[in-house]
C-alpha cells in the first residue's frame, strides 16, 4: 500500500501503519528531511524508559549528532502526537535522532539511508554511554570542543566528493503583523525550501519561523559552531567573531547575501 503525506490511501487496499501519522507529520513540516527511521533498539530504549536524554561524552557522539541525543517528550500512538513532539524537540538541536519517553528511537536524514546511519549510531553511542555509567560518573565533552568536532566532521572530514553540503534555511518574520501573516510566512518558507532541495545538491535543512533575535543567534549559533550574526537592527545585520581582534566583523546591509561556509 501507498499513502500520501496526509495519511490518505493513494495506492492498494491495506490500513496504514500505526505510526504513519507521526512520519507524516515530520515529512511535512521538516522539508529536508527524506527519511524517518523509528525503532526500538535495547540501549536506546532504556534510555527512553528512564526518561533521560544521552549525554554527549564521546568524539562520535559530537561527530554526528554535535552535543546530546536529546529527549522527547511521551506521546500516545495512533495521531500525529508524536511526531510532533520529533519536530518540536529536533529544531531546536543538531541531533538527528531524539529518544521519545518511554518509547524508543526516531532519527531523521536527507534520505533513509542517512536516517538509518543516525538510527544505528543512535544505539551504538547508547550503549557506550550506559556501559561507562556502570565504571563511575561520565565526563560530558566541553561545548566548544563539541561544536569544533561536529564542524569538521560535518564539512571538513572525509572524502571532498563524498560529502554532501547541508544549508539550513532560515527565515525571519516579526511577529507584530498578526498570527495569520506569520502563518502564512511558514507556508511560504516551506514552500520554498522544497524547491531549493529538489533544484540544488545540497541538503535543505528547514527550521521553523525566527521571530527575535535572539533565536536567530542561537539557531546560527548551532549551525555554525561560532557567534556569528548575533542581531539584526533597522539598518545592518551585525555580526561578530571572537577569534577577531575586538571581536568586530563588519556589518551587512539586511537582504545581502552571507555566507557562513
Amino acid at each position: 500500500m501507498a499513502c500520501d503525506l496526509h495519511c490518505e490511501l493513494v495506492d492498494g487496499d491495506l490500513s496504514p501503519s500505526s505510526d504513519t501519522a507521526a512520519h507524516a507529520y515530520v515529512y511535512r513540516h521538516l522539508p529536508g528531511v527524506g527519511g524517518v527511521v523509528h525503532t526500538h533498539s535495547t540501549y536506546a530504549s532504556a534510555w527512553a524508559a528512564r526518561a533521560e536524554p544521552i549525554p554527549c561524552a564521546l568524539t562520535a557522539m559530537a561527530d554526528e549528532f554535535g552535543g546530546p541525543i536529546p529527549l522527547g517528550p511521551f506521546s500516545r500512538i495512533g495521531d500525529d502526537s508524536i511526531g510532533r513532539g520529533i519536530v518540536d524537540t529536533l529544531t531546536s538541536h543538531r541531533s538527528r535522532a531524539v529518544i521519545m519517553q518511554n518509547h524508543g528511537v526516531f532519527s531523521i536524514g536527507r534520505d533513509a539511508k542517512a536516517a538509518v546511519k543516525a538510527a544505528v549510531m543512535c544505539e551504538d553511542v547508547a550503549r557506550s554511554t550506559h556501559i561507562a555509567r556502570q565504571l563511575g560518573l561520565v565526563v560530558p565533552l566541553p561545548h566548544d570542543d563539541v561544536d569544533a568536532l561536529f564542524n569538521r566532521y560535518q564539512n571538513v572530514y572525509g572524502q571532498t566528493g563524498a560529502r554532501v553540503k547541508q544549508i539550513w534555511f532560515l527565515t525571519g518574520s516579526q511577529g507584530l503583523y498578526g498570527e495569520d501573516t506569520l502563518k502564512q510566512v511558514i507556508e511560504q518558507s516551506q514552500a520554498i525550501a522544497e524547491e531549493l532541495g529538489r533544484a540544488v545538491p545540497a541538503e535543505i535543512v528547514w527550521k521553523p519561523v525566527l521571530t527575535d533575535s535572539d533565536g536567530i543567534h542561537r539557531a546560527i549559533h548551532m549551525r555554525a559552531g561560532e557567534n556569528v550574526c548575533v542581531r539584526r537592527d533597522a539598518d545592518a545585520l551585525r555580526c561578530t567573531d571572537d577569534s577577531r581582534p575586538g571581536g568586530a566583523r563588519p556589518s551587512f546591509p539586511v537582504g545581502e547575501r552571507l555566507s557562513l561556509a
